[in-house]
């Protein structure tokens, strides 16, 4: 296979363990500040950011449950916050694969532009909010720079995959 020809989009579902639909349960380990997209009634996502992890009593046999509470704006202006629980699907982490998938879903616009546009705004409406200075405005463009050089190397590793299933191990060490 040809990994050269493939977007970083159709590589992480081939390697990593991640949602294939907007609602499929994420076992993600959110960090204070993460930005995430996530959905109260299974159909309208909003962006909120991660301000703390909130242990509860509940669990679920076999799993390790982590409850997180996220900010985030009404659509009439004021903060908010909400309990998140990855493993019930209606929280994503914000990131070019999770804005893609979102997107096919018809959940979020297509134009990445557009989507930006809305990530930005919500930054503009926390940083009002909380009268904050210095939130990272190229944080996305810095993500965007990770991923692409992620996926070189990602792309590195699979063709290395690929030579050594093919028998070709290369030339011995010196």
């Amino acid at each position: 296979m040809d990994y050269r020809h493939k977007t970083l989009y159709d590589l992480i579902p081939a390697c990593f363990d991640v949602p294939r639909n907007p609602l499929d349960k994420f076992p993600y380990t959110f960090h204070r500040g993460d930005i995430v997209w996530f959905t109260l009634n299974g159909k309208d996502w909003k962006l909120g950011f991660v301000t703390k992890y909130k242990p509860k009593g509940v669990t679920i046999p076999g799993t390790d449950v982590r409850y997180w509470v996220a900010e985030y704006i009404e659509d009439h202006g004021l903060r908010d916050e909400v309990i998140l629980v990855p493993l019930y699907g209606t929280v994503k982490p914000d990131g070019i694969y999770i804005r893609k998938l979102l997107s096919e879903a018809g959940i979020l616009p297509e134009d990445d532009s557009k989507i930006e546009e809305r990530v930005q705004g919500f930054f503009e409406d926390i940083r009002k909010l909380h009268r904050i200075k210095g939130l990272p405005e190229k944080m996305h463009q810095m993500d965007k720079e990770y991923f692409e050089e992620a996926l070189g190397s990602l792309i590195k590793i699979l063709e290395k995959m690929h030579d050594v299933d093919n028998g070709d191990l290369g030339e011995p060490p010196k």
